[in-house]
């Protein structure tokens, strides 16, 4: 036979042998073509049997995809172009709702939850047309109808010759929705909990304050009675910084607090930081050096933010010296930046907390007595604050009983020197004859804030309410009212609202007077008709400049 293979490959080399193994004599040539015949038989039977085992390996690995892609701890689908479901694991089904077979072909937006559907259209078309890997967070229902929430992990997949589709990872996020619901609701609380806290603080300070104010102006000559109107003053004042930082270093840490940028000559805003400064300094002997810039200086900031950056410069300053020690504030400008620095020769800082001096509630050693007070949130404040109006700050010290030195950088410019402002004409009572309307429920409030005005020269009134204020309104005729928010019954916004409405009130000039000074009560109380808004306890200066330049509102 001459057509019997050359070039054998391993089966039929196998099938060979096998064959040559079988008992009975050499081939001849009609036994030739059996012989073939039983090795193309054998080699068969080979194949067969590769094919088989190559069949079982291939059921394995399917076995195992099946089980990796069905009992995934996520949802995995595959959407058409159209986004009908074309493919979807046993958890992707289980999450939707329904049964493997009674989900495919159907539209995927048919699960999500109304609300968001507008949000999917558009989502699914960014990955179509632009991105090809995208993410995003939906609320989808279940076949049933309940909610859900689930994080999409997005894939666009092509293939030359076929249309694209979305490959999905679907996870059910709804606990971890649950879990941040629950912090912004703490967070919220907590909100809630520190204005209540800094309205029932601040509450009791203003008639301790107006107190104070009225046994100055009594012109008593007993050093005693001076030394504790200014005593109280002074621990008002202390009390109601406190207040405030406590306030605003958890308002500027979750970005709640906006700067109102204006433009600022340096020396004006460093000037009442500087005074409320040296009146801590002298009551414990300290000396304050001052050396400000040779040239008037321009920022461009919120000055009720940056003047209460440099006194908690200063103010951090007298706490951790010694009495009788000294301090040094100096400013000078330096290209396109301000440098201000204050130097002390106190306490000193440690080399291991100096790193960390800036952070929340973080102080030096604490002794017992607590010689240097405060909260630990001065200098975090400084450092945000800074940090807000494009700036750096530092600390530098030598270690403990060495002195420290802040300095803080500031985006500044020089500018042309001010004009000399003309000397304020001096009006003794410039509040004189005014009839004032005190409207609070809180009767040591509403007295003393009364007796303080009507030693200057004003006539007062108290409305315990809102509807008492309007009661007295057409027979009184105030030029000004100052009216507390918080009250019983009908608050100051309804009663502000009120006032207006009636032909007595249009003109008058409307004080919202309130323990609480979060930006949302400001806003509402100007929204409501208040013509001007200031916190509890409120300042002799203040409340006298307030009436100096009120007149007809």
């Amino acid at each position: 036979m001459s057509d019997k293979p050359t070039g054998q490959d391993p089966l039929r080399s196998a099938a060979e042998t096998e064959l040559a193994r079988a008992p009975g004599s050499m081939p001849r040539p009609a036994e030739e073509l059996l012989h073939e015949l039983q090795a193309h038989q054998i080699e068969l039977e080979m194949q067969n049997e590769a094919l088989r085992q190559s069949q079982v390996e291939l059921e394995k690995s399917r076995d195992r995809y099946v089980d990796f892609y069905d009992f995934a701890p996520a949802g995995y689908l595959t959407l058409s172009q159209e986004a009908l479901i074309n493919e979807i694991n046993l958890p992707g089904a289980a999450l939707l709702g329904a049964e493997r077979s009674r989900l495919l072909q159907r539209r995927f937006a048919s699960f999500v939850a109304p609300q968001d559907r507008d949000r999917w259209h558009r989502h699914f078309l960014t990955i179509l047309k632009h991105d090809s890997k995208l993410s995003c967070e939906l609320a989808l229902q279940h076949n049933g109808g309940s909610r859900f929430y689930a994080q999409l992990d997005c894939l666009r997949l092509e293939k030359e010759g076929h249309k694209p589709v979305v490959r999905i990872v679907l996870t059910d996020i709804t606990e971890r929705k649950r879990i941040e619901q629950e912090l912004l609701d703490m967070d919220q609380h907590k909100d809630e909990f520190l204005a209540m806290l800094a309205h029932e603080l601040r509450n009791p300070l203003a008639p301790i304050r107006n107190a104070a104010h009225v046994l100055g102006r009594l012109g008593l000559a007993e050093p005693k009675v001076k030394w504790a109107q200014k005593i109280i003053e002074e621990q008002v004042s202390h009390l109601s910084r406190l207040v405030d930082d406590l306030l605003d270093v958890s308002r500027i840490a979750r970005g709640k607090i906006a700067l109102k940028r204006e433009a600022i000559e340096f020396a004006a805003l460093a000037e009442q930081a500087i005074e409320s400064a040296r009146m801590l300094a002298e009551s414990k002997g300290q000396q304050l050096a001052v050396r400000m810039p040779d040239q008037a200086v321009q920022l461009e900031g919120d000055p009720v933010r940056l003047s209460q950056l440099l006194f908690n410069l200063l103010d951090n300053a007298v706490k951790y010296t010694p009495d009788g020690g000294r301090i040094e504030f100096a400013a000078h400008l330096d290209g396109t930046e301000i440098e201000i620095s204050v130097r002390d020769n106190g306490m000193g800082i440690a080399a291991e907390l100096l790193p960390r001096v800036f952070d929340l509630f973080r102080q030096g050693e604490r002794t017992l007595d607590r010689a240097q007070g405060g909260l630990g949130i001065g200098l975090t404040l400084v450092r945000r604050l800074v940090g807000m109006h494009g700036g750096r700050v530092e600390a530098h010290s030598a270690g403990p009983g060495q002195g420290s030195t802040f300095t803080v950088r500031l985006p500044a410019r020089a500018m042309p020197a001010l004009p000399a402002k003309p000397a304020a004409e001096n009006r003794s009572s410039p509040a004189a004859g005014m009839r004032v309307l005190v409207v609070d429920d809180d009767h040591a409030v509403a007295d003393s804030t009364a007796m303080l005005l009507e030693m200057e020269g004003c006539e007062a009134r108290i409305a315990e309410s809102g509807q008492a204020a309007l009661e007295q309104i057409p027979e009184f005729r105030p030029q000004v009212v100052l009216l507390d928010i918080g009250m019983k019954g009908m608050n100051g916004f309804k009663t502000a609202q009120r006032l207006r409405q009636l032909p007595e009130g249009r003109d008058l000039c409307l004080v919202a007077v309130t323990g609480y000074a979060d930006s949302a009560t400001r806003a509402q109380a100007l929204a409501s008709g208040c013509d001007h808004f200031l916190v509890k306890p409120v300042t002799f200066k203040e409340l006298s400049g307030l009436l100096c330049k009120t007149g007809p509102c």
